[in-house]
């Protein structure tokens, strides 16, 4: 569980991305919406304890693992020791970090990959090696970041298919950009536009926001009722 108690926060010379936020994430799986420069990243950041807000207070319950647009990699080390050299970062004991590090690979399918170089995998496979790094943390909250950009139609289903499994019992919160095939995955939306918070709900009460859902898609509902939200932020 993650809230947000008037939080604000901003970079130098520039004004706040985040303004007097008050949010409570949910259980579940989470996703989160938003244009380029809304904030998401931000407050991912804020979450994980990287940056500290200006003003207002994060309260975490249980530890909070991040993985960020671009997948770590770590010249030199291979699969396992990626995924355990992150664990240790995060303060889990060298011991505990490798068995930890084997078993969420084989947990996300890459257990044939465990001595391989990470240079060695497919862009899908570097992905799901993220999320077995946030695993291997022990992480009761895991903040994925984009974790589907540059996968093909493919790579991407079995991205989410993959995640799906190995985050049982962890709450997930997803930014992304990248709607199509989403299917039923996510139990809540969060839309955040330009550091203001427009949105927060079940996935069923996000989609009815598009209106009339006769003949359309989950895709295209997702869209209609995204764009009706950046409307009224206009």
């Amino acid at each position: 569980m993650l809230t947000f108690q008037n939080v604000s926060f901003g970079y130098k010379r520039g004004r706040g991305v985040i303004r007097g936020l008050d949010l409570e994430v949910s259980r579940g799986k989470t996703l989160l919406l938003g244009p380029n420069g809304s904030g998401k990243s931000t407050l991912f950041k804020l979450a994980a304890g990287t940056i500290r807000p200006k003003s207002g207070t994060v309260v975490r319950e249980g530890s909070v693992a991040i993985l960020p647009q671009d997948v770590p990699v770590f010249p030199g080390l291979n699969v396992t020791e990626q995924v355990a050299y992150n664990a240790w970062l995060a303060g889990v004991s060298k011991a505990e970090s490798k068995t930890n590090a084997i078993k969420s690979l084989k947990r996300v399918n890459l257990g044939e990959k465990l001595a391989d170089k990470a240079t060695q995998l497919s862009g899908g496979q570097l992905r799901r090696m993220g999320v077995a790094s946030a695993l291997a943390t022990g992480a009761s909250t895991l903040l994925l970041d984009e974790p589907t950009a540059g996968l093909d139609l493919a790579q991407y289903a079995n991205f989410y298919k993959t995640l799906d499994e190995a985050s049982e019992g962890k709450s997930v919160v997803v930014a992304t950009h990248q709607i199509d095939g989403i299917g039923d995955f996510f139990d809540n939306v969060i839309v955040l536009i330009y550091g203001d918070l427009r949105f927060k709900g079940s996935f069923e009460e996000f989609l009815a926001t598009a209106g009339d859902a006769a003949g359309r898609e989950k895709s295209q509902l997702i869209v209609a009722a995204y764009t009706q939200l950046m409307e009224q932020a206009a």
